[in-house]
């Protein structure tokens, strides 16, 4: 006789859902700030795409920061 079949942990739904709302906000957002800065006359590659980067870049700094990830040393800075 075969053992029974065991039965994995059930996957957070509520985190999962959670986690396609954000994916979800987000990239629809990328539309509508693009739409809202060619409508003020902003120059799309310079102002936009250097906006997304800068906060891109620090949201993720503070969540590795908040996790526990050391910073980066001064001899590590320009390597990254």
């Amino acid at each position: 006789m075969s053992a029974p079949p065991t039965t994995s942990a059930a996957p957070r739904s509520g985190l999962v859902v959670l986690a396609l709302f954000l994916v979800y906000v987000v990239w629809g957002s990328t539309y509508l700030g693009i739409h809202l800065a060619l409508e003020g006359g902003m120059p799309p590659l310079s102002v936009i795409s250097g906006t997304r980067f800068v906060v891109a870049g620090g949201v993720l700094y503070a969540l590795l920061r908040w996790r526990g990830v050391p910073a980066p040393t001064r001899a590590q800075w320009p390597t990254l």
